[in-house]
């Protein structure tokens, strides 16, 4: 039998300011088709299976395929990998209907208390969240979950969940590709992860704006009630602790920047939620995700504006604060609600967690406080590798003071300087 030949790779350097950095990427065809027909039709020849069941999520596929071709400036790298995303995204809601349908006490399953750390990207939700994930009696989401949430045949066997090493591997070939992405946000197949990818099937997350850049897409999702996508995550929630037979006594915690948006779709499905409230200076928050927007999306196109970007990034978080400080007052209860600053939480990370503790009603006990204590410096949680400026995507300090003085004034946010 013949032997596959290996991909070709090009190196390709991408400048932004005075700094350059060098991905590099496989070699393929120009023009693939990620146009609706065309990769309904190929998830449903990848799996033998036809019914989505109900989709409202069809809404937001067409904005976002209309987004990618009139926005993106994807190159052909970035055409296949829209086309790859968007048929397993879709095979897995096959998969995950098929799954439904003959094990309908999935939707029967219970979930325990469940607690959601709210914050703008890069404002300290990660680590919180992984701090509390140390703690035993919490359930938490893991990378390769959130990545590949339905349980394939091979994953109902006696060996290792072949989804894990699928997980290892993509994030492996993807960090060869940019390596920069490592001191960004650290990707480990069994590390705690956000929920934010179960959205991903629904068409509806932050995550995809950061592959590719579709502020018409991103603006739609914005606006736009999410209740269906959270109806559909939880749905994938209660099939990830059918197949881990999940006591459904023990509290969840759960975390995304994605929920800034969409506190009013949360509540909606999670209405007993309690929330913790991350607030980090917005000159910090806003340069950070530009950057990670950016080391993110240069892979899938050769025409990235830096400072399209950041105006679009500083408007989005600026409009996320507003919208989350306009929902919370009347959706969420008061008793459901705690707000935490990032500054606290590296001043005295202890007396943050013992907060946080009393919020959810929970014993910061003995064992807890010393797998806590184990894991606070994790150097990860805080990507101290991580360097960004607003001046490299068009932003100055003064710009985002004045945009967010309201916000800052509010919460009593230190300034963490330029």
């Amino acid at each position: 039998m013949a032997e596959t030949a290996a991909p070709a790779f090009e190196e390709v350097q991408i400048r932004l300011g005075d700094t350059a950095q060098t991905v590099r990427r496989p070699v393929v065809p120009e023009g693939a088709d990620f146009s609706e027909a065309a990769i309904v039709a190929a998830a449903r020849k990848q799996t033998g299976l036809h019914f989505f069941g109900d989709d409202p999520f069809r809404a937001n596929l067409r904005v976002l395929i209309r987004s990618m071709e009139d926005e993106a400036k994807l190159n052909a790298f970035g055409r296949v990998m829209a086309r790859q995303f968007l048929i397993a995204r879709l095979a897995d809601r096959l998969r995950a209907q098929d799954l439904f349908d003959r094990h309908p006490e999935i939707l029967e399953t219970k979930l325990g208390p469940m607690t959601f750390i709210v914050g703008a990207a890069r404002s300290g939700t990660t680590r919180a969240h992984r701090l509390l994930s140390n703690d035993p009696r919490f359930l938490y989401l893991r990378d390769w979950e959130i990545n590949f949430p339905v349980p394939v045949a091979a994953s109902f066997g006696e060996g290792p969940d072949p989804r894990i090493t699928r997980a290892r591997k993509a994030h492996a070939a993807f960090l060869a590709m940019n390596p920069e992405n490592a001191n960004i946000h650290t990707l480990e197949a069994e590390a705690p992860e956000e929920e934010i990818g179960l959205l991903n099937m629904s068409f509806a997350t932050q995550m995809i704006e950061a592959q590719r850049f579709v502020p018409t897409y991103g603006r739609y999702c914005m606006e736009t009630n999410q209740q269906a996508a959270y109806a559909y995550m939880k749905k994938l929630i209660q099939l990830i602790a059918w197949f881990r037979k999940d006591d459904p006594q023990r509290p969840w915690v759960f975390k995304s920047p994605q929920h800034m948006q969409d506190l009013d779709a949360l509540m909606q499905v999670f209405p007993e939620a309690k929330i913790v409230f991350m607030h980090r200076d917005p000159r910090k928050t806003v340069a950070s995700t530009c950057s990670m927007f950016w080391n993110i999306s240069i892979l899938g196109s050769d025409e990235n504006d830096p400072e399209a970007l950041g105006a679009y990034i500083a408007e989005k978080v600026q409009r996320q604060v507003e919208k989350v400080e306009e929902e919370r007052a009347t959706l969420v209860p008061p008793g459901q609600q705690l707000d935490v600053r990032y500054a606290d939480i590296n001043a005295d990370w202890e007396r943050e967690m013992q907060r946080i503790y009393d919020f959810i009603g929970l014993d910061f006990s003995a064992e807890a406080h010393a797998a806590l204590n184990a894991a606070s410096g994790d150097k990860e949680a805080r990507h101290g590798g991580h360097r960004y400026s607003l001046e490299q995507f068009g932003l100055s300090a003064d710009d985002i003071d004045q945009r967010f003085a309201g916000y800052i004034g509010k919460y009593g946010i230190p300034q963490e300087g330029k």
